[in-house]
């Protein structure tokens, strides 16, 4: 195939992967990538049963992201992959100037200052010569970061543990290809045929090859790297062990590929903006589950008879929630979910508990900055998350169910923010409850309040989780489903699929 010219600096950019059964990470990898700055993502499903394909045309509905379920399922996975690149730059070579390769595991990251700036693809690639056919980004392997059990969290969150420059898988690249100047032929899915044209780096030196898809120099991350997660959790290893027949499974394999000679948190710090954009995704997969739920698995009555009421209703208590050293816990307008004095301006935390699960906390933070506060080491993404009671007798701590992490809060001179990830509950992760304030008590005799009220009770049915609500019904989805018999309750988070770990 002979080569075009190029344009400069003009083009749209795409992203491709290949996923099976990916739902878990999906969702927080088309967030970061439409972040990063691609105009259009290409799915392609390669017979998921687990919700994967749903999932991406829900994150559709927001964004361009266009899903291909592959139905050539004798082939060889490899063969599938190479046909889904060549035809992506073979169809779409007029419609974009760029096409990145990327697998679901994989984040790329530039950085500025520092710092992963997550709006940097069009800049970096804009700023390239146009005889430059492909851009390559040099793998930087994460390993398990010591979890046994994935906690279903963005793997750009949870694991910031890699392998160190020298260690040779990392000189792997993935690629940024122009299609007008590839040449129609195949390399491997790390180096694609570009011809004469140049392969450069984000730095714009021109890369050497050991061999196909492997640098020859030592690896340089100053302007960018691709995170690649390839052991995510014990178990992650474990189950991928049960499906590759080429590898020996054993705990020496387990320790080789579990890189952490280095740490590096600033991923981490992006999980908020991140989050916000898979909330919005989770809504719209939380609509389409409800809307195709059959009427006898919508909410009903629970065995919680109550009517609203200012502050408590039957079988239900509202209290706030105070830490073991007397600071209050609230939404504040500037720095977030914090504990502080009882004086200082900020909405307070609800707990609400129900008479028929006394081992259960329900935490709402029903007004405050924004949509959503986001609270370090949780991934969930309603305003109400559900905890497991833990009584110490004359105070309490919260752990995530799907986690098993506590609550906690830093001290007030480190800025006393709310954090979800402590591993033991000691005197920063204990708190004791109290009746309303006034804040709270005015908060839960307005519309919201009685709505939330008649969630619990089954007055609201499921359909009318409604984004245009003030306090999205979407938000009280975690008390929603608990009140539920345990048949409905089953069928609610079968059909959400792996959403459901970020919604009830």
């Amino acid at each position: 195939m002979s080569q075009s010219v190029a344009p400069h600096g003009t083009g749209r950019i795409a992203v491709a992967v290949i996923v099976k059964n990916e739902a878990t990470e999906l969702a927080y990898w088309l967030a970061w990538y439409h972040l990063l700055g691609a105009d259009t993502i290409f799915v392609f499903d390669d017979g998921s049963t687990d919700g994967t394909a749903e999932i991406a045309e829900d994150a559709g509905r927001m964004f361009d992201v266009r899903v291909l379920r592959l139905s050539r399922r004798s082939e060889r996975y490899e063969l599938r992959q190479r046909d889904c690149y060549l035809n992506m730059l073979q169809n779409h070579r007029d419609e974009f100037e760029w096409i990145g390769f990327f697998d679901a595991d994989e984040y790329l990251a530039f950085y500025k200052d520092g710092k992963i700036c997550l709006g940097g693809l069009r800049e970096r690639l804009d700023s390239v010569d146009a005889d430059v056919g492909a851009m390559a980004f040099h793998w930087c392997n994460y390993g398990s970061s010591g979890w046994v059990i994935a906690n279903g969290g963005p793997s750009f969150a949870t694991y910031v543990h890699h392998a160190d420059p020298a260690t040779g898988i990392n000189r792997h690249v993935k690629s940024f290809v122009r299609p007008g100047l590839w040449c129609g032929g195949w390399m491997n899915v790390h180096k694609f045929d570009v011809g004469n044209s140049r392969y450069v780096y984000p730095n714009g030196r021109d890369v050497q090859w050991e061999r196909d898809g492997i640098t020859l120099a030592e690896v340089d991350w100053t302007d960018a790297r691709v995170m690649h997660f390839q052991l995510r959790s014990m178990e992650h290893f474990v189950d991928r062990m049960k499906k590759r027949m080429d590898l020996v499974p054993s705990p020496a394999l387990f320790d080789a590929m579990d890189y952490a000679e280095m740490t590096d948190l600033r991923a981490s710090e992006l999980a908020a903006k991140v989050l916000e954009l898979v909330r919005s995704i989770d809504r719209l997969t939380v609509e389409r589950v409800i809307a195709g739920l059959s009427v006898d698995t919508a909410a009903q009555p629970s065995a919680v008879s109550a009517t609203a009421s200012a502050t408590i209703a039957s079988g239900i208590t509202v209290r706030e929630v105070v830490s073991d050293f007397g600071h209050l816990v609230a939404l504040d307008t500037h720095d977030g979910l914090v504990s502080r004095r009882d004086d200082h301006p900020a909405f307070p935390l609800a707990c609400l508990t129900l008479s028929s699960l006394p081992d259960t906390a329900f935490l709402l933070w029903a007004e405050g900055p924004g949509g959503w506060p986001y609270v370090e080491g949780d991934f969930r993404t309603t305003r109400m998350r559900r905890y497991l009671l833990e009584d110490h007798y004359d105070d309490f701590s919260f752990r995530n169910p799907e986690t098993r992490r506590i609550l906690g809060v830093k001290p007030p001179e480190n800025g006393g923010a709310v954090i979800g990830d402590v591993v033991r509950a000691q005197a920063w992760e204990r708190f004791r409850l109290r009746p309303p304030g006034e804040a709270l008590a005015r908060w839960l005799e307005s519309d919201n309040g009685i709505a939330l009220l008649r969630s619990i009770t089954g007055e609201v049915a499921l359909p009318s989780i409604l984004p245009e609500a003030a306090l999205p019904l979407f938000d009280m989805l975690p008390i929603i489903a608990a009140s539920m018999s345990p048949a409905r309750r089953a069928a609610l988070v079968s059909a959400l699929g792996a959403t459901a770990r970020r919604v009830t």
